[in-house]
């Protein structure tokens, strides 16, 4: 017996790799989402993938193995694969797309690829690799319909409708644009659409814009001139949107313009005739500049006016201070004199002459006062104060201002303050006694008989927290105003009767100061009368509440009656040029107890600080040489602090702060009565 060996385990190694590559082979194979074949040159089925299963709608491979494909599918066999297998065997490669159903394309729509496969034996076989196109050959069906209807409802339209490609060429007008240029229509778009049609001037701007949307995939939008059938250039707005990529697929996620990632698939664009609405808005720009050029014109006239106005009301307020001052000064010395006289030993004649002396000069300063006042509300420089005040209080001391003559003439004069009245309020208590006291004024002086009553009474409150509105009114039963006369009320200088026989004196200023002084706190004044009957005025005026309440003072009658005296003899300085008022003002000090020196300017008075000290000194603001403010600021210098006390007969508003911005301490405005001195002096040495 024989026997031989053979040593085979490289052929067993390889027929295993051999295996495990077919195993992986076929993984791959069935694995592929695409349908693979390989087909003898008989096109009997050799192989197949699980996709291929659903192509010939089976569910086993075995029922293919072997099958010849005429008799699986005799229209692909016919179609595709024949004409495939004599492709390749010339070396040619074929490819085709194939319906599974004639009645219904998109049932089941492959895009196949067929391709030559070696055979053992050197026989030639026909691959076939193939991919579903069923979905996008649906959406590109839908799409075809979709542009159908796009065109259909852009040829209906009445406005011009247009499309381009991705670079910007326009591939389509609708049938308007042709109407509009007066052109048959021919379905296909002029290439020079922008150039020939639009007017020259247009052009260059037209075409930049459009150039600069295509680049930046930004919205087209430009008003430009088109040239119309007629020849007539009329103003049309062009608009173009791009349509991106991602709208086609679904995305629509627009990509904002300028990124480098953005696909532009169409334009769709639209141009609307709007020469009526572009001729009507130039019109407007025209009339709007006509219009600026006259207000422009109107403005600086406006402004020459008002610097008028304001250098007439500059040199009507220097005239004002420098009346103020010219008539103040011979004031001073007639009122000084006055109360000095009354203070000696007078027969009851000679008393009755000074006592009306003393009227008369009263009067004169209140019409003096009244027209100061008129002049600071026209120049605006009257500054308010907001400090809290007893209203109780305020009105206390205007009816016991007029009792007396009220009693004088029989009359009944009565306040009554309302239980909803607050007992403080903040605001300007002076400026507020001031209306009130004309107002109460006037009804005692227009009435004869019968009545004046002043309510008061809070007529809103804003809130629980910040403000309250006070209602005051004033009426009396006196002579009354016929209701042609109402409007002549508040007009400054101006009287109901201006006849030489007229009953009652005034200067006709007292009411138009109400007024403005009522405006400028924030409220308003009204007037209701009947001619024989009386007439009522009410005052409405909002006021803030204080935070804390004030210690409320028992009312005096007459805060006046008695002058403070000094604890001690002081020694004073005036510096005053006018000989009489300094007379004047030396004698009422001398009245106070107090030791005098008197010098004329600023000169003498620095030359006497340098020598002895003073208690205070009394300074004059306007004198010759050296002036009052002056003289404080270099007395300042010297580093002396005696107290200096601003005599001035200037009397407008910021006269106080230029005293004390030249160094001044106090200020008293002429003519000065002994209270006046008397507690200014306690001020300034307490």
């Amino acid at each position: 017996m024989l026997a031989a060996l053979e040593d085979i385990s490289v052929r067993k190694k390889a027929e295993e790799n051999l295996q495990a590559s077919e195993a992986t082979f076929q993984s791959y194979f069935n694995a592929s989402p695409g349908l693979l074949m390989l087909l003898d040159d008989r096109l009997r089925v050799i192989k197949v993938n699980k996709r291929a299963l659903s192509f010939f709608y089976v569910k086993e491979e075995s029922k293919l193995i072997g099958k010849n494909c005429a008799d699986l599918d005799s229209d692909f066999c016919t179609s595709v694969l024949q004409p495939a297998l004599d492709h390749v065997s010339k070396g040619i490669p074929f490819d085709a797309e194939y319906s599974k159903s004639i009645e219904d394309p998109t049932v089941q729509m492959w895009d196949l690829t067929c391709f030559a496969a070696p055979l053992p034996g050197g026989k030639c076989g026909l691959g076939v690799k193939g991919r579903d196109i069923t979905d996008i050959k649906r959406a590109q069906l839908q799409l075809i319909e979709s542009e159908k209807r796009l065109r259909s409802v852009m040829e209906s339209l009445p406005q011009i409708v247009w499309t381009a490609e991705p670079n910007g060429t326009i591939d389509y007008v609708n049938k308007q644009w042709y109407s509009f240029v007066g052109s048959s229509f021919s379905g296909v778009p002029p290439k020079d659409l922008w150039t020939f049609y639009v007017h020259p001037q247009d052009v260059r701007s037209t075409l930049e814009i459009w150039e600069k949307s295509i680049r930046s995939t930004a919205v087209f939008e430009v008003q430009h001139r088109v040239r119309r059938w007629d020849g007539q250039y009329r103003w049309i707005l062009s608009r173009g949107v791009p349509l991106l990529a991602g709208d086609i697929n679904g995305d629509m996620k627009r990509i904002y313009p300028g990124t480098a990632d953005v696909t532009v698939v169409r334009w769709f664009g639209s141009s609307t005739d709007i020469h009526e609405q572009k001729e009507f808005a130039q019109m407007l720009e025209r009339k709007v500049a006509e219009r600026t050029k006259e207000l422009t014109k109107l403005n600086s006239e406006l402004v020459r006016a008002t610097d008028a106005a304001m250098e007439s009301a500059k040199v009507k307020s220097e005239f004002l201070a420098n009346m103020s001052h010219e008539i103040r000064t011979p004031l001073t010395a007639m009122i000084g004199m006055a109360d000095l006289l009354l203070e000696t030993s007078l027969t009851a004649i000679q008393q009755e002459y000074v006592t009306i002396l003393q009227s008369s000069c009263d009067s004169l300063l209140s019409v003096l006062n009244s027209v100061l006042d008129l002049a600071r509300l026209d120049v605006h420089r009257l500054t308010l104060v907001c400090e809290p005040f007893d209203v109780h209080k305020l009105v206390t001391s205007i009816t016991a201002l007029f009792t007396p003559q009220a009693e004088q003439k029989g009359l009944q004069l009565t306040a009554e303050i309302s239980n909803a009245t607050p007992l403080q309020v903040c605001g300007d208590q002076n400026r507020m006694r001031q209306v009130l006291t004309n107002l109460v004024g006037n009804a005692v002086k227009f009435t004869e008989v019968g009545s004046v009553n002043l309510r008061v009474s809070a007529s809103d409150r804003a809130n629980a927290s910040s403000t309250i509105t006070l209602l005051f009114e004033v009426e009396d039963t006196g002579i009354g105003i016929a209701g042609t006369n109402l409007s002549k009320l508040f007009q400054p200088f101006t009287q109901i009767d201006s006849s030489p026989s007229r009953s009652y004196g005034g200067s006709g200023l007292g009411l138009a100061i109400a007024k403005q002084l009522t405006e400028v706190m924030g409220g308003s004044i009204q007037a209701k009368s009947s001619p024989g009957k009386g007439s009522t005025f009410c005052v409405t005026i909002p006021f803030s509440l204080p935070s804390v309440s004030l210690k409320v003072l028992p009312f005096h009658r007459s805060e006046e009656a008695s002058i403070p005296r000094a604890k001690r003899a002081l020694t004073i300085l005036i510096v005053e040029d006018n000989p009489v008022n300094q007379k004047v003002i030396n004698a009422q000090l001398a009245r106070l107890g107090h030791r005098v020196t008197a010098v004329d300017n600023g000169i003498e008075a620095l030359i006497v600080v340098n020598k002895q000290p003073f208690d205070a000194i009394f300074m004059d603001c306007q004198m010759p040489k050296m002036d009052g403010y002056q003289t404080t600021k270099e007395i300042r210098k010297l580093g002396i602090t005696t107290p200096i006390i601003a005599l001035t007969a200037h009397a407008l508003e910021g006269d106080k702060t230029k005293c004390t911005e030249a160094g001044m301490n106090e200020y008293v405005s002429k003519p000065a009565s002994l209270s006046s001195l008397a507690l200014v002096l306690d001020k300034v040495l307490s």
